[in-house]
């Protein structure tokens, strides 16, 4: 058995755009056994969730027309660990898993690049540090995402700097420092000395840069125990790992350079998992046996009234309740109100049967909340 059954794997990845790459990225993600990829400038216009195959699950957060868009994917180990979903604008969402009675905020980042406007960099910046605030002080933090800033090789004060970084600071990424430090967060992968290529998460000719982080509380950097960039070819894959190195090269990928993998609190997460394991399977079972229940027992109010109904008309020279004693023409009140109480409990059991559909069904009722988030969010695209 491998021995990194069980470990927890948390990655960030660039991928220039998700059209038509999802089948790659995929098979790269299953390779790894990565559980979450934050993933970036994916110009993808949609704010839903879909299946991408494998048992990957991506849930999406752009706009139209966007040419920057992030999401991230999650392994079929924890899709159903997914409590919330928060999808802020087209360069930052969070989701929340669910895992040993804390639960895990995991964001996924992509801050402007150099070129773009002060404006724009100051709103990025004061939404990421809104959100991460908001987060409570006993939940697990962790931003994952392509900053585009350069955090220098030395930490020169900087606590949430570990001192081993590719490149010179600049602007961007003394900002990115900054919110590390008023947020007491650690840019884990920057706390492992590593060679320079395994620190390399951008290639362009000959410009090389390190800008894509994963950052956790200071009091959770012991959980991360590796950190790495990995070549895919030559754009380069970049992660961070737990007691594994990763070697293998990949020949002809499309994927760009950018892949940051981390592996963290691999026992913690995988007890976790046992327990919410057999705990589903006791909630589905006992699920479908009430929802069995409240089928059948919609089915024999309204079949037995009618059955009763039926039974009336059948002997209606004994009982004579479904006519008019003064006009043998019209329904009596009685057959009136018995037939509209018929209809009244058809209606009343469909109605009931799909609230327990969607009380007992998890994914029917993700798909129900995303139809009416997208509904909600049409009007607004419209007048932009």
């Amino acid at each position: 058995m491998s021995r990194n059954v069980g470990k927890t794997r948390v990655a960030t990845l660039n991928v220039g755009t998700l059209t038509g790459r999802s089948c790659e990225l995929v098979e790269a993600l299953e390779r790894r056994r990565v559980d979450f990829c934050a993933v970036q400038e994916m110009r993808w216009s949609c704010r839903k969730s879909r299946d991408i195959g494998r048992g990957f699950k991506t849930v999406l957060c752009g706009s139209p027309r966007t040419t920057s868009g992030v999401g991230v994917i999650v392994s079929e180990r924890f899709r159903d660990s997914i409590v919330s979903v928060d999808r802020f604008d087209d360069r930052l969402m969070k989701i929340v898993v669910a895992a040993k009675e804390q639960l895990y905020h995991f964001f996924s980042a992509y801050a402007p690049q150099t070129g773009c406007s002060d404006q724009a960099k100051d709103e990025f910046w004061s939404l990421l540090d809104e959100k991460t605030a908001e987060v409570p002080s006993k939940d697990v933090v962790i931003v994952a995402g392509d900053l585009n800033g350069h955090v220098g090789a030395t930490k020169d004060g900087y606590s949430c700097h570990g001192g081993f970084v590719y490149g010179s600071r600049n602007a961007d990424g003394e900002r990115a420092l900054e919110y590390a430090e008023s947020h007491n967060l650690t840019i884990v992968n920057t706390i492992f000395r590593k060679r320079d290529p395994h620190l390399i998460s951008y290639y362009s000719g000959s410009f090389k840069a390190q800008t894509d982080f994963v950052l956790v509380k200071d009091r959770d950097r012991s959980l991360v125990t590796d950190a790495k960039t990995y070549a895919m070819m030559k754009p380069r894959l970049s992660g961070l790992g737990l007691n594994k190195t990763l070697t293998e090269n990949q020949q002809g990928t499309t994927l760009p350079e950018n892949f940051v993998l981390l592996e963290v609190a691999s026992e913690v997460m995988r007890e976790t998992l046992v327990k919410r394991c057999s705990r589903s399977k006791s909630s589905q079972l006992r699920n479908a046996i009430y929802t069995m229940l409240a089928i059948v027992m919609s089915y024999l109010v309204c079949n037995g009234v009618h059955i009763f109904l039926t039974f009336l008309e059948r002997t209606d020279e004994v009982f004579s309740l479904l006519y008019d004693s003064d006009d043998p023409n019209q329904s009596s009140n009685f057959y009136i109100a018995l037939s509209d109480t018929v209809s009244i409990c058809y209606m009343v059991s469909s109605a009931v049967r799909i609230l327990i559909y969607a009380k007992c069904n998890t994914k029917l009722r993700q798909e129900i909340s995303d139809y009416l988030r997208d509904r909600k969010t049409l009007p607004a695209d419209n007048d932009s």
